[in-house]
């Protein structure tokens, strides 16, 4: 389905687009960096070795997005098309 944007929706404005998803990206990898690893004693009777070995795997879970997630996250919060006042949209039934 395509993104249609409407003027109701206000100006389509891709420079705060940008900045939401810019800000989005740090939050994310605050929190990743930040968040505390799971405590040991969630995960009952297990060694020091097994422990280690699950807590980096946790932190390689926990990384933040690539470049690549902001570029797709830009890209599929900017509209197909912009309607403006005078527009008309039409529609073709496929059978």
């Amino acid at each position: 389905m395509p993104f249609i944007w409407f003027p109701w929706y206000g100006k389509f404005d891709l420079e705060k687009l940008k900045a939401d998803v810019l800000q989005e990206f740090l939050e994310i990898e605050e929190y990743a960096e930040n968040e505390p690893p799971t405590p040991r004693e969630a995960f009952g009777g297990i060694t020091d070795i097994e422990c280690d070995n699950y807590l980096k795997e946790e932190k390689k879970r926990r990384r933040a997005p690539r470049n690549t997630w902001m570029r797709e996250e830009i890209k599929s919060r900017t509209p197909d098309a912009i309607v403006i006042h005078g527009d008309s949209i039409t529609t073709h039934l496929r059978l």
